[in-house]
């Protein structure tokens, strides 16, 4: 087990242009994180940076520390707001059309088929009307999300119903009655985990 006072700190650069969150959690959520080297840190207040792609870590002196994504195999945390456990992991071999995705991406589902949720930072431009005095003047940070599939050593980005024509094999015919007997929608994170979790079960 590494001690959390081990790990780099890290001055946060603030931007004068660009405003908003830039983290997936705000507040900080109590969790555990795997090294790749090996090493572990139990039960330690994390937040997770799109921006510049680090975990931070609260230490016993509320002095915040960080580790780069790359150093990283896996973390999870409790997710306080959903009353649930969040697990991440190492995007660095996870591939979509020979692309690399970078930096951590959720498992929502486990199993024969998975389900990661790939966190994008995106910057909405500023508008601001100099007549009617409205509008924001500075850029924002925007938080995105991807679906994708993980199955028979696949991976589907996740669009719309359409994604998962054929998809399920044998199994199509009974995915496309429980998603039409639950009214899912697919785009939603929660409805497309419960689409696997069932299919997992078949």
């Amino acid at each position: 087990m590494v001690e959390p006072r081990n790990i780099e700190t890290w001055n946060l650069e603030k931007s004068a242009i660009v405003e908003g969150n830039f983290f997936i959690n705000q507040d900080w959520y109590i969790g555990d994180v795997q090294l790749y080297d090996g090493r572990i840190l139990e039960k330690v207040p994390l937040k997770y940076n799109l921006r510049d792609d680090l975990l931070h870590i609260l230490d016993e002196n509320k002095e915040t520390r960080v580790i780069k994504f790359d150093r990283i195999a896996r973390f999870e945390w409790f997710n306080f707001e959903e009353k649930n456990n969040n697990y991440f992991v190492n995007c660095m071999d996870f591939k979509v059309k020979d692309t690399p995705l970078v930096g951590m991406a959720e498992l929502a589902v486990d199993g024969k088929a998975s389900l990661l949720v790939y966190r994008e930072l995106e910057i909405q431009k500023g508008m601001y009307s100099v007549i009617h005095d409205a509008g924001n003047k500075n850029d924002e940070y925007q938080i995105n999300e991807k679906h994708y599939i993980d199955l028979n050593d696949h991976r589907y980005l996740i669009k719309n119903k359409k994604s998962i024509e054929g998809m399920f094999g044998t199994h199509q015919e009974a995915i496309e009655k429980f998603i039409k007997a639950n009214h899912y929608n697919i785009r939603k994170k929660d409805h497309l985990a419960e689409v696997l979790i069932y299919y997992n079960s078949l």
